[in-house]
């Protein structure tokens, strides 16, 4: 695990100072060893954070005929399998996963690239074509920026490395209206102008005068890992052993493993397997809490640990948390990841960073089973007729409720009704929105695209309506690549490395995946929004008060946040301090009134504003 960065000039005009600085704005993804390959063109770098082979891993890894230099972030978790199976002939000097893509790549080219089952961002030299490739995995658990400027492509594991180092500044106004939407960035877009994601399963190859062409990762599963469902008594049974497998093929590491848990069946559930597996004796977890009880579920985790004997650490997340930490955690999330759980995620991997270099996390369960209400919301919306006239209508009866909490059950009623009067393509990536399309008008850029604003996660939708024609499944594959990747992967890899920790997410081990396909749909995703497939699955494995809790999903007291005594003027100067141009202006104070008031449930929108203001203002980003 690491953070790497680099860019190639086809001009040979390096400046090989620069890399201290690239690798300096990213030295909190791995403070262990610093790492770097030079040559007239090309500068690449990498900080590494030790997990593998601690001693002798250190990046980057060239071949003996210096012709190949890799450097990476992530894992590997397949890498001994794979130095059995096709590079048994090789002599290796280390026992780093690292080493294993060098000689891979080496042997087979790009082709290797199909056997990786981890989490990983690539970049690759390759001296005889001349040739820098990144590459990221194929869930989109790892991720990569990259960013052409006049004669130079540069490439980092965060954009705060262009933005630090004065590379890029201006905003991306479309990536401003997806944050409005969705609350998130949409991938291959970023928060800054001209600067993209590598895609997951993405290969980009770079030739020396800055062509770049692009291939896919197609994802080979190993022999070993395949299972066959019809050597098991159920279903349940079946989904229990590709877990524990994957969970158990994601314990490998050299250092101490712990485990972020919540309420939630996800979490439980591979801590579950963890003991199963005979290696919870040393295990730590940890759990994030708050004093507004309506948001915290700590006393079921902490009862729990008691009676397993499982070392539990738990933090209490106060108002004061939020302010003291709030512009260095506005740096950390960086590509407008801004909805508020980010925080939440902040505080624990702060907690968990003084003792654990890794942690289990359990992401990944309600997409792969359809667990989110928004799952039950879209299934029957697409079971009702589509009339714009009559949703609209209904709507315009409905009056707003204001709890002071976030999707109380006032709010999950006017957005399905906002929601639904939508056409199919757009529904369920609404049920999110952050702005109504009533706010969008006071947008001073807009001009009523609302198609260009979903394009990114509209492919999704396109691509998978051809291929599944179980609903169900198409709205999981969706969020696997939308909601997922963008906002919920991205949140925890940030929050992780901001405090040197690796998080590894076993439900999207990429064996796991491939052997859940042979489950099917109508079983998959039974009672939709309960998860029932995995309910069965853990139910003799956790204890009924676990199986039977509701979901409440990882909600935040963000209007606690906003308006306690201590808090509320902090936040409301950055909220007003929001450069202008982007909304207009009258709009700010009458919505920050009504947030005030309480007349209808603003926080969210508040929150975002506010959010938005203090990472334009901390970089002087430009707004054009």
């Amino acid at each position: 695990m690491c953070g790497i960065v680099g860019y190639l000039s086809s001009s040979k005009l390096i400046n090989h100072e620069l890399i201290n600085d690239l690798l300096n704005s990213i030295n909190h993804r791995g403070p262990d060893s610093r790492g770097v390959y030079k040559n007239e063109n090309l500068l690449i770098g990498m900080n590494r954070l030790s997990i593998i082979d601690l001693e002798n891993g250190d990046q980057p890894f060239i071949s003996d005929d210096k012709k190949v230099t890799v450097i990476f972030n992530g894992e590997i978790y397949n890498f001994q399998y794979l130095k059995k199976r096709y590079l048994a002939d090789i002599s290796f000097k280390t026992n780093s996963d690292g080493e294993v893509i060098l000689h891979g790549y080496r042997k087979y080219g790009l082709n290797f690239l199909n056997k990786l089952n981890g989490i990983f961002a690539i970049a690759i030299w390759d001296d005889l074509k001349k040739n820098l490739i990144l590459t990221r995995d194929p869930s989109g658990i790892k991720p990569l920026y990259y960013l052409k400027k006049e004669d130079k492509i540069f490439f980092s594991s965060e954009i705060k490395t262009f933005i630090q180092n004065n590379i890029s500044k201006k905003v991306n106004k479309d990536g401003l209206l997806q944050l409005f939407t969705s609350g998130y960035i949409h991938h291959p877009s970023s928060a800054l102008k001209n600067c993209f994601q590598v895609n997951p399963s993405e290969i980009i190859l770079i030739s020396n005068d800055l062509t770049i062409t692009k291939n896919k990762i197609i994802y080979e599963p190993s022999e070993n890992g395949n299972f066959d469902y019809a050597n098991f008594k159920n279903f349940e049974e079946y989904l229990y052993s590709i877990i524990k497998d994957a969970v158990n093929r994601q314990l490998i590491s050299d250092v101490p493993i712990g485990l972020l848990l919540s309420s939630g069946m996800d979490s439980m559930g591979l801590l579950s397997i963890v003991r199963d597996l005979g290696k919870s004796e040393n295990l730590t977890s940890y759990t994030a809490y708050y004093p507004n009880k309506d948001f915290s579920e700590n006393i079921l985790v902490e009862n729990l640990c008691k009676i397993w004997n499982i070392k539990n650490q738990s933090i209490k997340i106060e108002n004061s948390h939020i302010r003291e930490d709030f512009h260095k955690m506005i740096s950390t999330f960086d590509n407008f990841d801004f909805i508020p759980v980010f925080a939440s995620k902040y505080q624990v991997c702060k907690l968990a960073g003084t003792n654990h270099k890794v942690l289990l996390a359990g992401a990944g369960g309600d997409e792969l089973f359809s667990g989110y209400p928004t799952y039950l919301a879209s299934h029957i919306r697409k079971r009702l007729p589509f009339n714009k006239s009559v949703f609209n209508l209904i709507k315009s009866f409905y009056k707003f409720k204001d709890q002071g909490i976030h999707l109380s059950n006032y709010e999950k009623i006017y957005r399905f009704l906002e929601g639904s009067s939508l056409s199919d393509k757009y529904f369920h990536f609404f049920w999110r929105n952050i702005l109504s399309r009533k706010d969008f008008n006071e947008i001073e850029f807009f001009n009523g695209d609302y198609e260009k604003i979903f394009k990114n996660q509209i492919y999704y939708y396109d691509k998978f309506e051809k291929d599944y024609s179980n609903f169900d499944r198409l709205l999981s594959e969706i969020d696997l690549n939308t909601w997922l990747i963008d906002h919920a992967l991205a949140l925890w890899d940030k929050a992780g490395m901001a405090h040197s920790i690796e998080i590894r997410v076993p439900f999207l081990d990429l064996e796991l995946k491939n052997n859940l396909i042979k489950i099917p749909d109508k079983i998959r995703f039974s009672k939709i929004g309960k998860k029932l497939l995995l309910r069965k699955t853990f139910e003799s494995k956790l204890p009924t008060e676990i199986i039977n809790f509701p979901k409440k999903g990882f909600s935040v007291p963000v209007r606690d946040w906003l308006t306690s005594n201590e808090n509320k003027k902090f936040f409301k100067e950055i909220y007003f301090s929001l450069p202008k141009g982007i909304f207009k202006e009258q709009y700010l104070f009458d919505l920050y009134n009504r947030f005030e008031k309480m007349s209808s449930n603003e926080s969210y929108k508040v929150w975002i504003i506010t959010c938005l203001s203090s990472w334009m203002n901390q970089y002087n980003i430009k707004f054009e």
